[in-house]
């Protein structure tokens, strides 16, 4: 991308922004940036052939505002950039860095075009999955020019091969970059043990073969169908503290908690997030491969038995989570007139969750076009080969056990819970036999 297509893709927004960022300079030259430049959250590491190298420590962000953030960074670059290209290495915080990358985002943002055009490559330090795919979906014309120019980085000794970059610089990186892989172990053993971050075969299921997790987050829509009609459901985001606090829960296996939550957007992001945290993808990277070499092949008539190949290949608790989620998102669809979320929208949501792009960036827009053609191609078909099932059924399995437990809980004297829990049984085996059924 040349500097032309950078100063025309900015040009809508550069004279406001040129105008906003001098008042930005002026506050900045009578603002006290003592703390934040002592906490060494914007390094310069110094020259290689013109080429300036400044390390942002993503890990450190919280302790300052947003003001502070822009006024440090315009005050320490501008004058530089104005002579030299420069690269950027940040540090991504807390083994996720979503709400610390936002921050930067925001920050970026403000920027007028000459900080996209001598920019020459922005290294992003242990970015996880989850982190990369939200990378993937920049929508404004800005941050796509700024994701041209990302590339991650997952090993220390990868920061070596940047052009440039010198070895003594590691000796100003923060200490936890250079025990990563311990912490991260670490992480992995907690993951191992909870519902998030473990694979499928060490989760808990249900009778249906579905993680149990799985199974109360979809039951919540099951016990009120109004969630569904919630605006923007899926797209939008609820309170992140409010969602780390219910993800803890559930790890603890407090599902009672769920009957508390009002806000529909904390449940489906923890949806979302259990997909992208498992460590391998709900399709895995084999099939998906196939899928990227055939896509283009297929025609109307050949999709089914396209669908039914990949299906055959899949693990079987693999099948049965992505037959329970397509049907689930079948009834998030039907009511798409309130919440907006039509079978495409749907598509490119979930897309990344299901499937993972592990492949060389330049690539990455293809594969996540086969992702969405591949998805979009299931949804087309899918009551074609599984026209059994269905989530309703799901859904009256649910409200079923539900009644019953609230009739249980009604219920006064031993011989009266008795009967009570063996009707709840007899239901349970009902509907249990009907699903089954039906699957075969």
């Amino acid at each position: 991308m040349t500097s032309n297509d950078i100063q025309q893709a900015l040009k809508k927004y550069q004279p406001q922004l040129d105008q906003d960022y001098q008042q930005k300079l002026q506050i900045a030259k009578y603002t006290n940036l003592s703390d934040i430049e002592k906490s060494n959250f914007l390094l310069n590491l110094g020259f290689g052939q013109q080429n300036v190298f400044f390390l942002f420590d993503g890990n450190i962000q919280h302790n300052f505002d947003n003001d502070k953030m822009i006024y440090h960074t315009i005050n320490s670059l501008d004058k530089i950039i104005d002579q030299n290209t420069y690269t950027i290495v940040y540090i991504v915080a807390d083994h996720d860095g979503s709400k610390q990358m936002k921050r930067f985002r925001k920050m970026l943002k403000q920027l007028p075009s000459k900080y996209f055009i001598q920019l020459q490559g922005f290294y992003v330090q242990h970015a996880n999955f989850t982190l990369r795919t939200k990378l993937v979906f920049l929508k404004s014309k800005r941050e796509r020019v700024w994701y041209k120019k990302i590339k991650f980085i997952d090993e220390v000794e990868d920061l070596l091969k940047i052009p440039n970059f010198q070895a003594s610089w590691l000796n100003t990186f923060p200490k936890q970059i250079l025990t990563f892989e311990k912490i991260d172990q670490t992480q992995q053993i907690k993951q191992s043990q909870s519902s998030f971050g473990s694979h499928l075969n060490n989760q808990k299921l249900n009778q249906f073969q579905i993680p149990i997790v799985i199974d109360y987050l979809l039951s919540y829509f099951a016990i009120n169908t109004d969630r569904f009609l919630t605006p923007d459901i899926f797209r939008q985001q609820g309170s992140i503290n409010d969602e780390e606090q219910l993800q803890q829960m559930l790890i603890n296996e407090n599902y009672e908690c769920l009957k508390t939550i009002e806000d529909v957007r904390i449940v489906c992001s923890l949806i979302k997030k259990f997909f992208l945290e498992l460590p391998d993808p709900l399709i895995p990277d084999q099939i998906f491969k196939q899928i990227c070499i055939k896509i283009e092949q297929i025609t109307p008539q050949t999709e089914i038995e396209f669908l039914q190949e990949i299906f055959e290949q899949l693990p079987n608790l693999n099948q049965k989570l992505l037959i329970a989620m397509v049907n689930f998102l079948f009834s998030v669809g039907s009511y798409s007139e309130f919440n907006r979320m039509n079978m495409n929208n749907l598509a490119i949501i979930f897309a990344p969750c299901f499937m993972r792009a592990q492949i060389d960036q330049s690539q990455q827009n293809e594969k996540i076009a086969y992702q969405l053609k591949f998805l979009k191609t299931l949804f087309e078909n899918f009551h074609k080969i599984h026209p059994q099932i269905s989530f309703k059924l799901y859904l009256q399995y649910t409200q079923s056990l539900s009644c019953s437990s609230n009739l249980n809980n009604s219920s006064t004297g031993k011989e009266s819970n008795i009967k009570k829990n063996q009707k709840l049984s007899s239901l349970e085996d009902e509907y249990l036999g009907q699903f089954q059924q039906k699957q075969k």
